[in-house]
């Protein structure tokens, strides 16, 4: 190997440790240290950032292996490889729930143990490579201006029924108690549940302006303004004083 994985041994038995160091080095890994309980498995993920751990279940101390590798993955992101001889499935199952990227059983055999490292390294920089495309992804996607929804065309629930109507084809809006009183340029009259506040808000409209507490006209339908009515049709409704000086700043005359 040019670039070596480099590995930290997790193993509370000596013997064991140099056994299994031994051995890696004449695979060509290279082996950052040994660590046989928790507090120095954790400490030298930290220091030494190997690119596998390999880690045994029954350590030193009061944690558990499993207890290291949960740290060290959740913390580090470095993988763990279990090496150990403990093959009870309720264990086994509570080893799985670290997310280990190998499980290899005592007594082992050089060539499972090498398989099993380079499998568990090759999934962590496919799981980097993978991070990578989908940062660039949202970067690209960050730059992409989305597409403005259509404000222009509104979905009127009136009854039972669902109409498709234009919001250039409102003439003006009329509060009644709890609902609102949708009409079009052609007199069609549609009655819509919801307060006019909330029904013009939902429309989303520069072209529907606020007159009166009751009232919001379309100002592509005004026919005519006097100083407190404005002409729609042939209906004439009241501009309030509250709203008066709003409604000629939209108008903007000349």
């Amino acid at each position: 190997m040019t670039d070596p994985i480099n590995i930290l041994i997790v193993e509370d038995e000596f013997a064991v440790a140099l056994d299994v160091q031994t051995r890696l080095q004449n695979m060509g890994f290279g082996v950052l240290g040994i660590a046989t309980n928790f507090d120095e498995a954790v400490s030298k993920a930290a220091t030494e950032n190997p690119h596998v751990v390999i880690m045994d279940i029954n350590i030193s101390g009061s944690k558990t292996g499993i207890d290291a590798a949960k740290v060290i993955w959740e913390k580090f992101e470095i993988p763990v490889v279990y090496l150990t001889g403990v093959n009870e499935p309720e264990i086994i199952e509570e080893a799985l729930a670290t997310r280990p990227m190998g499980y290899i059983l005592k007594p082992f055999n050089d060539e499972s143990m090498r398989s099993q490292l380079m499998i568990a390294h090759q999934q962590k920089k496919s799981l980097e490579f993978l991070r990578e495309k989908v940062k660039h992804y949202e970067n690209v996607m960050s730059t992409v201006v989305p597409d403005k929804p259509n404000k222009d065309i509104l979905f009127i629930k009136d009854s039972k029924q669902i109409f498709q109507l234009s919001v250039n084809e409102i003439a003006y809006l009329e509060a009644m108690d709890n609902y609102t009183l949708l009409y079009t340029a052609n007199n069609t009259k549609y009655v819509i549940n919801g307060f006019l506040k909330d029904i013009i808000d939902k429309i989303a409209n520069n072209s529907i302006i606020r007159i009166h507490r009751s009232y919001a006209i379309a100002k592509q339908h005004i026919k005519q303004i006097e100083e407190n009515t404005v002409t729609i049709g042939a209906r004439i409704l009241p501009v309030s004083k509250s709203y008066r000086e709003s409604f000629y700043s939209s108008i903007n005359p000349i």
